[in-house]
């Protein structure tokens, strides 16, 4: 649950709890503004729920899901690894790179294309690969989740926007 009450939003600015009306922990629309939630979805969040004389709970998913519904339609794409694996293609040739061209947005075509590096060394997502004979596959008697459809040992998988590799050899 989310506290709107005033007497304890004060209580909170006054106790130096937070750094006053505009911090992006307070449930304030200053607050949430500096959050980076964008005034649209608080327009659409307030259509949403309307206007009622009675005292009513309203989850919290129904502001997250407008903030992700307008933020979808201006943000950006990229890729992110926050935890790397290294796969070192060997039959890729000699040292040179190469472009893949990948749109900024799946469905927004105006925001154009930016430029992805492809080479021998690549990095993937660790959650991403199944070692059976490693430590997850000792815990799942050197079997693939049913549904993985990852990366396994022998395995092949297509990369986005990218080639199809398999898994060769691995090297702990």
């Amino acid at each position: 649950y989310t506290v709107l009450s005033k007497r304890k939003l004060i209580q909170l600015v006054e106790g130096k709890h937070v750094n006053g009306w505009d911090d992006p922990r307070m449930p304030t629309l200053s607050g949430m503004r500096r959050r980076g939630v964008p005034p649209s979805a608080l327009r659409l969040f307030c259509e949403r729920v309307g206007i009622s004389k009675s005292d009513s709970n309203i989850d919290f998913g129904v502001l997250e899901d407008c903030v992700r519904e307008e933020m979808d339609k201006i943000s950006m794409r990229a890729f992110a690894v926050l935890n790397p694996l290294k796969v070192t293609i060997t039959n890729w040739q000699g040292s040179t790179l190469e472009d893949f061209e990948v749109p900024r947005h799946p469905k927004i075509e105006e925001m154009g294309d930016r430029t992805v590096p492809f080479g021998k060394n690549i990095y993937i997502e660790r959650s991403d690969f199944f070692d059976t004979e490693g430590p997850e596959g000792e815990a799942n008697n050197n079997r693939p989740p049913k549904g993985f459809k990852r990366l396994l040992p022998g395995g092949k998988v297509r990369l986005k926007y990218a080639y199809v590799i398999s898994c060769d050899d691995i090297v702990r």
